[in-house]
């Protein structure tokens, strides 16, 4: 599904001891010398250009594969002491034709994963199915970090069913998701799909850190501002241009961050952002952003009052453009 070229030079005595030099191509024709006067005196017998030629590697064997599979993801040279994902490993690494950097990606990634449901995630995660047009090596191993999923083009999901099937609710290790979709021009976006994709990519509760870019839909998702996001720290919504209102993000009782950037449409905030019930709304919050508002012309406060009783922990707010109505944050003291 991918190619990709690795030129490695390690521990050969042309330079230092613990020296590795990895450099990666997606084309398999490589004619021209990558590295240029590296300790020039202890390279190979070519003093006449100072240069070390590139060397295409073929792929790994099966088993030099699985040796790399398994010392990223075990920190061993096999599955003696881990029997029980030795099957699933195989699978995985049969996935990996042989290209070291794909061996080495998702090894990294699953290292500490002792669980053979995280395992077989990996394995039949539906990237594998993708043509080289549709997703490159970045896009393929964008599950690359602990605890973090990264999402990105899901512009090209057209099938709602698709997004149902990440059962991303399932999925608890995640602690930081990404969500994004590519704008663009030359993408024809579908504004009623997108809404449904989002609605249906709903986090596991145990989500910490959200981020929505380049969302295409008419609104957020129910979900964003429920219960089921309670344990939501940091949230960071920008590029959603098709949006006239935010959800009711004010209910998440441990929100500290919250930064939204260049959502064209919405021009008031208010009871929306509050929900329904919220006798404090945003509880916890240290930081809040708004950022590239074009239309936003007020913050509507909560309640009878003139300033909402929430915000008691704010200590860093920045508003650009600043909107007129600022009764909201009248009385607020910013903590220092």
């Amino acid at each position: 599904m991918f190619e990709c070229i690795i030129i490695l030079i390690s521990k050969l005595g042309l330079v230092s001891e613990d020296f590795d030099i990895i450099w990666v191509t997606k084309s398999i024709r490589v004619t021209k010398s990558i590295l240029k006067s590296i300790a020039s005196d202890q390279l190979v017998d070519d003093q006449k250009t100072g240069t070390l030629p590139a060397y295409p590697l073929k792929e790994l064997s099966n088993n030099d594969c699985l040796s790399v599979f398994t010392q990223h993801s075990l920190g061993e040279k096999d599955f003696s002491t881990h029997p029980s994902l030795k099957e699933i490993g195989e699978k995985i690494v049969k996935k990996c034709n042989g290209l070291p950097l794909v061996a080495k990606s998702l090894g990294g990634l699953l290292r500490g994963k002792y669980d053979p449901n995280d395992w077989e995630d990996v394995h039949n995660c539906k990237i594998w199915k993708l043509s080289e047009e549709e997703c490159d090596i970045i896009t393929a191993l964008r599950i690359h970090l602990q605890g973090t999923l990264c999402n990105s083009r899901l512009e090209n999901v057209k099938e709602v069913s698709d997004a149902k099937e990440a059962q991303l609710n399932s999925k608890r290790n995640p602690k930081d998701l990404l969500l994004e979709w590519n704008n663009s021009t030359s993408n024809i976006r579908e504004p009623e799909t997108e809404t449904r994709v989002l609605d249906l990519l709903k986090p596991h509760q145990s989500l910490k850190k959200l981020k929505i870019i380049g969302y295409g839909g008419t609104k957020f998702p129910i979900w964003l501002g429920n219960s089921s996001m309670s344990n939501l720290v940091n949230l960071r919504i920008k590029d959603c241009s098709m949006c006239a209102s935010l959800a009711s993000i004010g209910q998440l009782p441990f929100l500290k961050y919250l930064f939204i950037r260049r959502i064209a449409r919405v021009k008031s905030v208010g009871s929306e952002i509050y929900g329904n019930g919220c006798s404090v709304p945003f509880p916890s919050l240290e930081t809040l952003c708004f950022q590239d508002m074009q239309e936003w012309e007020e913050w509507i406060p909560h309640g009878s009052g003139k300033s909402d009783e929430g915000l008691a922990d704010l200590r860093e707010l920045s508003l650009v453009p600043l909107i007129e109505n600022l009764q909201a944050f009248s009385d607020t003291k910013l903590k220092k």
